[in-house]
């Protein structure tokens, strides 16, 4: 589970998923934002096609801790994910399920 780094509190940030690599089916993809009382706070579910680029919008709240991205492609396939928030950029190539971990800071 690669920890990339920090996203800001109560700042749209942007989920750019490519999903090039992938043949027949979607990619899957979950969002969940971990409160200061470490429950679950929000969890948002999304899909890119196969073959598609998609991105989606995302706040992070300001009592959330930390936001874990799940990717799952398709066994065989390969996603890239970039992250953006700001100046700020972080990607990664998902060659099976990953989890994207952030802390979020005020």
């Amino acid at each position: 589970m690669p920890y990339l780094g920090e996203l800001k509190q109560s700042t749209a940030y942007n989920i750019n998923v490519d999903a090039g690599g992938v043949t027949g089916k979607k990619v899957g993809i979950t969002i969940e934002q971990i409160n200061q009382r470490d429950r679950l706070q929000s969890v948002q579910t999304n899909g890119v096609g196969a073959g598609a680029r998609q991105s989606f919008t995302d706040t992070v709240g300001s009592r959330i801790d930390r936001v874990i991205i799940h990717m799952h492609p398709p066994p065989g396939g390969q996603a890239s994910v970039e992250v953006v928030q700001g100046n700020d950029a972080f990607q990664q190539t998902c060659n099976g399920d990953t989890d994207l971990v952030f802390d979020a800071v005020p």
